[in-house]
């Protein structure tokens, strides 16, 4: 071989390796069809893994702590005391904060109370207790919820209670690092009992606590669009409550998501709209709110472009202004400007059953069919113009497993935003990774094939930890690891 051609392969091969570097943990085997995984966080002493066999991680939980080049430093089970729950876990500088709850007996309420684990994943201390509910029937285990910012600044919890003629209290209460209650607010719903839910909760590095909420208005018909409403929760540092309401009197809005802007002092909510039914999807709710007075800034409904609407449904679908069918919002990245970029998918699940015979008695099985389809990523510039719209071809489809292996997951960077998904239909399969460039292409690459090693990822179970590093959870070779990413 000429020495200039040896030469030219290795550089374009140091390219490929230098775009993104792969570490792996060592391979072990499934304890169950799949294996449920929550990835909390890192220090300087390692990752830190929750795993279970239950898809919600609430008992009999196993933690891990894997190095910086993915070996395991260890796997220990959890104390798994009767009637405890675990709610969530963060990872802290020198330890782990495992947020827990459990009915008391004696005081006949529910309990949110704080372990503190050293390092090594081993109690430290006595257990810091947080805060009481009334539990709402002789069932009631709690609904307690716990998340922080990504700046590790403060806590916020939230509950419900049960109030007066069949409507819920919900509990907001904001936590600073050492456990202490900053504010706390409790407000009554306008749903029926059990008929609303949390859709995200943020809180940011003032303490400023953000809650999406939908319920359903049971005094309106089932064919009115408002019938289920859509609200934005502000509870402020000053322990002010916002209420907002996101919905139009003719439009149906389906699945919002919110995003903090920090840099333009902003909270952004979108959802998908339509004028027909909420299954379906017209183009995309934009609600913006100031983060220095709380004031709107404004309220629109941003259309799909005739174009867009071609590349996912076709033609006669777009020459009739039709709306496109089982689309969801997963995700939502702030440009610099104010605008931002929407990430959502083609998703549905459907019910199969089947009647068969034994010994001449019917039986009947059924399942569940989870169908993952196109992804698109639309930009919307800060005055709540749709810009530009991609369209990637993707189609995913399981049993039984809640998409366990389906839909996406992104890797933000600061000059590029990754999108890698399982594919099932070119060839072989392998996963594939999309790059969306700052001047609005996309360049696609396979980022594992499956030539040597069959390789499938776990989107939804996926975090990124730092601006360079992507942590998954692998099937490979039908054996179940980790691989972390360096971009």
């Amino acid at each position: 071989m000429r020495p200039w051609l040896l030469l030219s392969i290795l550089l374009g091969l140091g390219n490929i390796l230098l775009a993104q570097q792969t570490e792996w943990s060592n391979m072990e085997r499934f304890r169950n069809r799949t294996s449920y995984n929550r990835i909390i966080g890192s220090n300087d002493y390692g990752y830190y893994v929750l795993r279970g066999r239950g898809y919600q991680l609430r008992s009999r939980v196993i933690i891990e702590r894997y190095r910086e080049s993915m070996g395991l430093d260890f796997s220990k089970k959890l104390p798994n005391k009767r009637g405890v729950a675990l709610v969530n876990a963060f990872v802290l500088p020198n330890g782990l904060a495992m947020w827990k709850s459990r009915f008391n007996y004696n005081s006949e309420k529910l309990e949110l109370f704080v372990e503190i684990l050293d390092p090594e994943a081993e109690k430290k201390g006595p257990e810091i207790p947080v805060t009481i509910a009334a539990p709402k029937n002789f069932n009631d285990d709690g609904d307690f919820y716990v998340t922080e910012n990504e700046n590790q600044t403060h806590f916020v919890v939230l509950f419900t209670e049960k109030a007066p003629k069949g409507k819920s209290y919900l509990n907001v209460q904001v936590y600073n690092r050492r456990f202490e209650r900053i504010t706390s607010r409790r407000e009554v719903m306008d749903y029926e009992e059990n008929e609303f839910q949390i859709e995200q909760v943020l809180v940011d590095s003032l303490g400023n606590a953000f809650v999406l909420t939908s319920g359903i208005n049971s005094e309106w018909n089932r064919s009115t669009p408002e019938r289920i409403g859509v609200h934005l929760h502000v509870l402020n540092n000053a322990n002010v409550w916002y209420d907002y309401y996101l919905n139009f009197s003719d439009t149906y809005l389906n699945g919002p998501i919110m995003a903090l802007d920090d840099v333009n002092h902003r909270v952004t909510v979108c959802a998908l709209y339509s004028f027909k039914s909420r299954k379906l999807s017209a183009g995309t709710m934009d609600f913006v709110i100031s983060r220095m007075d709380y004031s709107l800034i404004h309220h629109d409904l941003v259309p799909f472009t005739r174009d867009f609407v071609h590349d996912i449904a076709g033609e006669r679908v777009a020459d009739e202004g039709g709306e496109l069918q089982d689309f969801i919002l997963r995700d939502m990245v702030l440009r610099s400007d104010g605008g931002y970029v929407l990430f959502g998918e083609e998703f549905t699940v459907s019910q199969e059953s089947n009647t068969y015979y034994v010994n001449g008695i019917a039986q009947v099985s059924s399942r569940s069919v989870y169908i993952y389809g196109k992804i698109f990523v639309l930009a919307i510039d800060a005055k709540g113009i749709q810009e530009w719209a991609k369209v990637i071809s993707k189609g995913q489809s399981s049993v039984n497993d809640y998409g366990y292996y389906s839909s996406f997951t992104i890797f933000k960077k600061k000059d590029s935003i990754h999108i890698l998904f399982n594919d099932k239909i070119k060839g072989d399969g392998g996963v594939l990774n999309y790059t969306l460039k700052n001047d609005n292409t996309l360049e696609q690459e396979l980022l594992f094939g499956n030539q040597s090693s069959f390789i499938s990822i776990v989107p939804t179970e996926s975090r990124q930890l730092d601006a360079n590093t992507l942590l998954i959870p692998t099937s490979k070779d039908r054996k179940f690891a980790f691989v972390k990413i360096s971009f």
